[in-house]
């Protein structure tokens, strides 16, 4: 049996609200939507016709709170067409390979998203 989302996430999901944007290289992917963060991966929406596959690795750049984290080694772990519309994509990505200052910026980008809700 396969275990269920919840059960394979090794660390708790923080909810992304305002303005965030990533960028995956080589896949020129752009969106303007994270949906969720955590030190072991992100999701975003995104609109484009050709999805993501799975198992491929990307280089992921994110820009919040007008601070940029860039070149995140990254494996693609979900693409699906997003429920809500026909016209977005849902992507999951792994992060992989962090070097100790991207798990320190990771930590401390997820400590502001987690206040920054508290105060909305």
């Amino acid at each position: 049996m396969i275990p269920s989302t919840q059960e394979r996430r090794q660390f708790p999901r923080c909810k992304v609200q305002g303005t965030s944007k990533a960028f995956l290289f080589p896949q020129m992917v752009y969106s303007d939507q994270l949906i969720d963060i955590s030190m072991g991966g992100v999701s975003f929406e995104y609109s484009k016709s050709i999805p993501l596959l799975p198992g491929q690795y990307v280089l992921l750049n994110m820009v919040k709170n007008l601070v940029s984290y860039e070149d995140i080694p990254a494996i693609v772990s979900s693409d699906t067409v997003d429920g809500n519309n026909g016209f977005n994509r849902r992507c999951g990505i792994r992060f992989t390979r962090l070097t100790d200052k991207q798990k320190d910026q990771l930590a401390v980008l997820i400590e502001q998203i987690q206040i920054s809700s508290l105060l909305l």
